[in-house]
């Protein structure tokens, strides 16, 4: 394998460089990074390519989980080993839940465990760059079959395994759905028997085609020639695999009918265009040739008269002179009944393959049936300027089908025929021009030249004007004077062009834009409008030239302005579309194609619509009518992909003026992410509201409602389109009694109709996934089906039916379990077509559940125990109250006025508020009248006796009624729980108290195990190094050094574990000498740093341990703080005298100084040195605080009570 490169993160240094070491000897090939702290490691990352990191768990600041957390929530797969001291299960598990590929704990023997620690780095590596290398293999074999330009289809044993995206674009359908369709089911009609034939051969001679050709109908209707070429390949496996290449040729295939038809108006054109004809002989003969080319019948040619507009008949063909009549009528081009007169004055062809069945051609109806015309095609002729000169008409008596080609055809016979046309009305024009030229020329601000091969003929005085020489000298010019006015890197355009006029060559006005240099010598643009015509029996040149140097200026400014907005449009990362006044997209940059999922081809010429839900588009085009009065700001949309798929998007629409054209801009943000994050938040707080009131309303839930029931409803307002069903458990008879059914509604009867008894009460023996629901809260899927848990206590035909009836798909268990102890189960039966949305805030709710059914239970056997006594509470002299229905008092037993002090005559008559404090004499009439509406419930009350005495009672109530059922009164048990408060007061702080101590030395061992084992574990890789080195004298020191900070952490340790006093001689402190003498041994530590002490006060405690705190505070600064400077000065307040140590070093994170100060106050033992300190300090009823910011140093602040301390 080739270098590997590894990031070793372990906050202990001695072991952190032991590691390299041994690594290294292992391995020469390992390139190793050390760091002592995950930030490090981070900026590690950030600045070096590595290839796996090795950490340790607990770290300073951030541990190991939070920095593989950290990496994976940044989609960083880097392999990660977890190689740590803790070896408690859950940190294993948590690790590989975050995405940890291997665990590894420290200790044991050394060699080995570096063998395995390195086996699983090249394992990881390995495993990493094969996986690197497989997925660029596959990506660039998908981007190999994506991106060419050939459709790929690949057939396994008759069946398609794969399409490539270009197929599914040919033959316009998804690639799911293409794959049901064969070659013959997408043919044109006309093609299917051909190929049919074609594919029976192939299967008759056993022979694969080799190549096809033919035409296919696209899923939107249209048509494309493909050409197929097949390839056969016989597997290992002996299976056959076809290759199918399709290349779509339609544009070569139209392009060859398109030269054939073009070929045969070319020589009818030609034959025409070089004749002298008249213009009815060009129209007869035009028409005869149009007529058999598309196998037509009769076609007529109007011309336009557009001082009447009227079109006048200038060629009919086709027709018998008796059906003709002796004078053809003009054609008012107004006329609604007539096909001619509306394709010229809508100027847009009519192609009609079955023309009786347009309703809108009633008053036509009689000419079509008088000369048997059905199909029938009709075009407007209009010149290079778009102005109507008149109409071609041609008809079959038969019905055509009219194809594209036909139409491609016809249209480009006609515009050919136009061209002729205008040509010969041209020349004729031109004759009877020239007669005018000359009175032309001279008022014309163009300039006018007519040149041969001898020189200027003619000029007018505009050319004078724009070159700057005189007329005389310019009808003076011979042709070579081309060379000196003609701008050098235009004068080859400028010779060949007059070359070609010259030989007669080319006989058409050509239009070309060029340079011409001035007299001064000033270079002009000059646009040219030049003809071949005959000057004194040879051929010569027309030129009109106009000065066009100005507006060249305006086109390079517009030029350079487009290629700055085409370099924002194409770059921008935003979603930019650009929109023309008939909101059709004229342009739109790639992020927006990929985000909508569009090609240009589709998008290009379409609605923008296209991109948003109807609903928005009246929104949109209000803010697109805005933007002409003011500027927009950003607004809100929701917008639409391809596929359908809707997003939140911020849109700005701008106009945009692109030379005479205002366009419109949208600038498109897709905002998805920020509403996620809005709603998530929405969505925690509303799970967070529903937890909070059902604690509520678990705690005021009276103890005699079916708490199942109340459980069973909450979950179905959790998990809609399901049914709940909660069970009690039965320790003793290991069985489930069902307490509540939820969300079967009406079904519920049916259920009962079929069992032949209610569901709610059924026990049952069996349930499903029984091993798993003694974890708390979690819910689990039922692997089994519904008859194989109810097999003991329903038929299993009966169970069968059941699921089938309430249409179950699949179902969810979870247990109430509270400290290990099974309360019940709820079964959840999700109906089919429906998910789980919820599951975490459902398992928080059961766990909440719980804790509920515990409480219930608990309640359940007081109220059961007070019924049982109740017989005895007499005897056993308790106070007993019989109230009126207002609440005077009726009857009192001996207990109650003993209780009270009061005799019986002194409570009789009176109401009972009269004996209660303020606060509970409010609190006894909201009980008294819920009592009235039949509310029952136990409560407590303080009563007020005689003297100064106050008894603390609680109330078990009960309703009397009269014989008709209505409330007369209630009579009550008084049982003093004076003393009882008291004792649950004291047990409460009590248990606190034990609480506190069980984490401390749950933190102490954990804590102690960890650091002990690192510096073991330091010792036993020196001692190994030793055994493999002659020198080890070195190694022998850090042994030494290891075995002596083992035995300070004992001592610490020793100090921390007692739990009653560790202070001995209590005497008077001079705190100015003992710090004094402290710093003396520091400066010799740390000669550079500088400490400045101000006055200190003395105080009484235990001189060592006062001695021991501010030498772990100093010793701290100078082994963590990187300080230069330390302040020790003393404040005073009304309690406290306070001793601040400052330090000028790098100060600590806010999350590690909280880290710190928790630890401080839960004892979790964070760090030995500060919780000595604070342990120290505690014992001197004092206390430590801390104040530290990163980059501004840190303040440790001890201080000690001024009064006299109690040790």
């Amino acid at each position: 394998m080739d270098k590997i490169r590894v990031l070793l993160i372990d906050d202990e240094k001695p072991l952190l460089f032991l590691m390299k070491e041994y690594l290294k000897k292992l391995n020469p090939k390992l390139e190793i990074e050390t760091v002592v702290s995950a930030h490090q490691a981070l900026e590690i990352l950030s600045e070096k390519s590595i290839e796996v990191i090795v950490s340790d768990f607990q770290m300073s600041e951030m541990d190991g989980l939070e920095l593989l957390k950290h990496l994976r929530e940044c989609s960083n797969d880097i392999p990660f080993i977890m190689f740590t001291g803790r070896g408690r299960e859950e940190v294993a598990i948590q690790a590989l839940n975050l995405g940890a590929d291997y665990y590894l704990q420290k200790g044991g023997e050394p060699k080995g465990q570096f063998l395995e620690l390195l086996n699983l780095i090249e394992k990881s590596v390995e495993k990493k760059r094969a996986e690197e290398a497989l997925q660029k293999s596959e990506e660039q074999y998908q981007r190999m079959a994506d991106n060419i330009q050939d459709g790929i289809t690949i057939v396994e044993n008759q069946k398609i395994v794969y399409m490539n995206d270009r197929i599914a674009e040919i033959f316009g359908y998804p690639k799911e759905e293409l794959m049901n369709y064969t070659l013959i089911d997408l043919v044109t009609p006309e093609e299917k028997q051909r190929v049919k034939d074609f594919m029976e051969r192939a299967i008759r001679t056993k022979k694969l085609p080799t190549e096809l050709e033919c035409w296919i109908v696209r899923k939107d209707g249209s048509r494309r020639y493909i050409h197929n070429r097949y390839s056969l390949s016989v597997e290992e496996d002996q299976s056959t695999v076809r290759y199918i290449i399709t290349t779509d040729i339609t544009k070569r295939k139209l392009t060859e009918e398109k030269i054939i038809r073009e070929r045969k108006s070319f020589q009818i054109l030609a034959r025409v265009a070089v004749k002298p004809v008249t213009t009815k002989e060009l129209c007869d003969e035009i028409l005869v040739g149009l007529i058999n080319a598309l196998d037509f019948d009769i076609g007529s040619i109007r011309l336009v008269d557009e001082e009447d507009c009227l079109l006048l008949p200038m060629s009919i063909i086709g027709i018998s002179e008796e059906e003709i009549p002796e004078k053809v009528p003009p054609l008012s081009i107004d006329n609604a009944d007539n096909l001619s007169a509306q394709v010229a004055r809508t100027q847009k062809p009519i192609f009609e393959p079955d023309l009786l069945k347009k309703r809108h051609l009633k008053a036509y109806k009689k000419l079509i049936k008088k000369f048997n015309i059905q199909t029938y095609i009709s075009w407007p002729m209009l010149d290079s300027h778009a102005n109507l000169l008149g109409t071609i008409q041609i008809a079959a008596h038969d019905l055509k089908e009219i194809s594209q080609e036909d139409r491609i055809f016809f249209k480009t016979f006609a515009e050919m025929f136009v061209q002729v046309f205008e040509r010969k009305m041209t020349e004729k024009t031109l004759l009877e021009a020239e007669e005018k030229f000359h009175s032309i020329a001279d008022q014309s601000s163009a300039a006018i030249i007519i040149f041969n091969r001898t020189g200027v003929k003619f000029a007018n005085e505009a050319a004078s004007q724009i070159f700057g020489y005189a007329l005389e000298e310019i009808t003076s010019w011979e042709l070579d004077i081309l060379k000196e006015i003609v701008h050098p890197e235009d004068l080859d355009l400028v010779l060949e062009q007059t070359e070609k006029k010259l030989q007669g060559v080319s006989d058409t006005i050509n239009k070309y834009d060029v340079r011409f240099l001035t007299k001064q010598n000033e270079t002009i643009w000059i646009s040219i409008h030049s003809k071949t015509i005959t000057y004194e029996n040879s051929y010569a040149i027309a030129a009109v030239l106009v000065n066009i140097t100005e507006r060249k200026k305006m086109e390079e400014k517009l030029r350079e302005s487009e290629e700055k907005y085409s370099k924002l449009f194409h770059h921008s990362k935003d979603l930019i579309v650009l929109i023309d006044n008939h909101m059709k997209i004229l342009d739109i940059n790639q992020p927006a194609l990929e985000k909508f999922q569009y090609t240009r081809r589709e998008l290009v010429k379409s609605p923008y619509s296209l991109l948003f839900p109807k609903n928005e588009l009246v929104n949109i085009e209000s803010k697109i009518t805005e933007i002409s009065r003011k500027p927009l700001e950003h607004f809100e949309v929701v917008a639409k992909t391809k596929e359908g798929h809707l997003f939140p998007a911020e849109i700005r629409v701008t106009p945009l003026y692109i030379g005479q054209k205002t366009l419109i801009q949208f600038i498109i943000r897709d905002i998805s992410t920020q509403k996620k994050a809005i709603q998530e938040k929405a969505d925690h707080i509303e799970n967070l509201t529903f937890l909070s009131d059902s604690a509520l309303e678990f705690l005021s839930l009276p103890y005699e409602k079916n708490i199942y029931e109340y459980i069973g409803k909450k979950i179905y307002q959790l998990v809609n389109d399901s049914f709940i069903a909660v069970a009690s458990y039965d320790a003793e008879n290991e069985n489930y009694l069902v307490r509540s059914i939820v969300g079967l509604g009406k079904g519920l009867k049916t259920i009962v109709k079929v069992l032949g008894k209610d569901l709610v009460g059924m026990t049952f023996h069996k349930v499903p996934g029984a091993e798993q629901i003694r974890k708390p809260g979690k819910l689990l899927k039922v692997t089994g089906n519904l008859a194989s848990w109810m097999e003991r206590d329903i038929p299993r035909k009966t169970s069968f039916a059941l699921k089938k009836m309430l249409g179950i798909d699949d179902a969810y268990i979870s247990s109430f379990v509270y400290q290990k102890k099974l309360y019940g189960v709820v079964v959840i039966f999700l109906r089919k077509g429906h998910s789980f949305q919820n599951k975490q805030l459902v398992e928080a709710f059961v766990n909440q559940a719980s804790v509920a059914l515990l409480r219930n239970e608990l309640e359940m056997k007081y109220r059961q125990n007070e019924a049982l006594y109740r017989g005895l509470i007499e005897k056993m002299h308790n106070g007993f109250v019989v109230l009126d229905k207002n609440s005077r008092i009726i009857y009192v037993n001996n207990k109650f006025c003993e209780m009270s002090g009061y005799l019986q005559n002194e409570l009789l008559g009176r109401s009972v508020s009269d004996f209660l404090t303020k606060e509970t004499g409010k609190a006894f009439e909201k009980q008294f009248a819920k009592r009235r509406k039949g509310t029952e419930e136990a409560y407590e009350l303080i009563w007020k006796g005689k003297g100064a005495k106050k008894t603390i009672s609680a109330i078990y109530p009960k309703m009397i009624r009269d014989e008709e059922g209505n409330f007369d009164g209630s009579f009550a048990v008084v049982v003093d729980i004076t003393k009882q408060k008291e004792f649950e007061e004291k047990l409460k702080n009590q248990q606190k108290l034990l609480r506190k101590q069980r984490d401390e030395i749950e933190s102490f061992a954990t804590m102690a195990a960890h650091d002990i084992r690192g510096k073991l574990q330091i010792i036993s890789l020196y001692l190994d190094l030793i055994s493999q080195k002659d020198d080890f004298f070195e190694y022998n020191q850090k042994i030494v050094e290891q075995i002596s900070e083992i035995s300070q952490f004992l001592e610490d340790l020793l100090l921390l574990a007692k739990k009653g006093e560790i202070l001995s001689e209590i005497s008077q402190i001079n705190l100015n000498e003992m710090v004094n003498k402290l710093a003396e041994n520091i400066r010799q530590l740390c000669p550079s740093l500088k400490l400045v002490i101000g006055p200190l006060p003395s105080l009484k405690g235990d001189s060592l341990k006062i001695k021991q705190v501010f030498e772990n505070l100093l010793m701290n600064i100078i082994k963590h703080s990187e300080a230069t400077r330390v302040e020790i000065f003393n404040e005073e307040d009304e309690n406290y005298s306070r001793i601040f140590i400052k330090d000028n070093g790098i100060g600590m994170t806010k999350d590690y100084l909280q880290k710190i100060q928790t630890s401080l106050m839960t004892n979790e033992y964070f760090s030995i040195g500060l919780s000595i300190v604070q342990k120290i300090l505690q014992a001197h009823n004092g206390f430590l605080e801390l104040e530290s910011e990163k980059g501004e140093g840190t303040t440790a602040i001890v201080n000690f009570p001024k009064n006299e301390p109690t040790f």
